[in-house]
């Protein structure tokens, strides 16, 4: 899985006033069609950070996960927004989360979506 057009979130004023920092955790249904179906939040913060982040992934476009038929297909995944008031906001996706779910291929993606050599 690997995002392909993936803007940050940006901070809200109510955020920013109170100098909060964090990382909000969103659980993302990916279609097959590479959009972000069901996004729901896992862990927030308010201040209306949550629905920055939410709206922001709602964006979002994927490259679809693939059966072992290579046919594009929906997948959960997690992805994180972090806001930090000094550094600019990053927004990800956790491939580790896939491994913790049983996802199989993980380790493969996490490698290529990396950068590094595959097995």
């Amino acid at each position: 899985m690997r995002c392909v057009y993936c803007p940050d979130p940006e901070y809200t004023d109510d955020a920013r006033h109170e100098k909060l920092q964090g990382t909000v955790t969103l659980r993302v249904l990916v279609t097959a069609d590479g959009r972000a179906g069901k996004v729901k939040i896992v862990k927030g913060l308010g201040f209306g950070l949550d629905e920055r982040a939410m709206d922001k992934v709602r964006m979002w476009r994927f490259e679809p996960a693939r059966d072992a038929n290579r046919r594009a297909i929906a997948e959960w995944i997690i992805v994180e927004a972090t806001y930090r008031l000094f550094e600019m906001t990053r927004a990800r996706i956790v491939l580790a989360a896939l491994a913790r779910a049983g996802y199989a291929g993980w380790d493969r993606r996490a490698k290529r979506q990396q950068g590094g050599q595959l097995d």
